[in-house]
């Protein structure tokens, strides 16, 4: 009877050679690159008058006309007021008369020129902020546009070029085995 075994060895070599390329058609790197050339010529879109006058209250005039109604019924009001105390006072009254109405008539002015301006600035006031807002918003939205655009351009252009892996792999393996032979030999 006998035993026998194998021993057996194996070696691998494997090589590898890619090449990969990247790259945009010539119909999206022309759409990118008008892109990129209108987004240069994009200035800041700073706030004007006309701008502001967009924005302007168009019953602006009928709030004036109605105040400045309101303020010629109080200066009628104080005329006949003050008409009314110098006759109360007699001979007396008649004396001052004079400066008393000039004294109304300056209070009445001033009255009516501040609440004409206080009136007009914040009309301006108004007009000014929502121009300013929407200016701020254009402007914005043509930034915003930009950085897409530039988020695209790299993702797309960064992408570009060619790649190459190369190697090689090798290993061995060794196999060892029993084997059971029997082999009888008699009579």
């Amino acid at each position: 009877m006998s035993l026998s075994g194998t021993r057996s060895r194996e070696s691998t070599n494997q090589t590898t050679n890619q090449t990969q390329t990247n790259a945009l058609s010539d119909r999206a790197r022309g759409v990118y690159d008008a892109e990129v050339n209108r987004l240069r010529g994009m200035q800041y879109d700073p706030v004007g008058s006309e701008d502001i006058a967009r924005f302007a209250n168009p019953y602006q005039q009928d709030v004036t006309n109605a105040t400045m109604g309101q303020l010629n019924q109080n200066r009628l009001q104080a005329r006949n007021q003050l008409t009314s105390d110098i006759g109360k006072a007699g001979a007396f009254g008649d004396k001052r008369r004079g400066i008393m109405e000039a004294e109304l008539e300056g209070e009445q002015d001033r009255t009516a020129a501040s609440t004409l301006a206080g009136l007009n600035s914040a009309g301006y006031g108004q007009a000014l902020n929502a121009a300013m807002a929407e200016g701020q918003n254009q402007n914005a939205y043509g930034l915003n546009v930009q950085q897409l655009i530039q988020q695209l351009l790299a993702g797309s252009y960064g992408q570009e070029g060619t790649s190459q892996m190369q190697g090689t792999q090798s290993g061995r393996s060794s196999r060892t085995g029993m084997g059971f032979g029997f082999t009888y030999g008699g009579g």
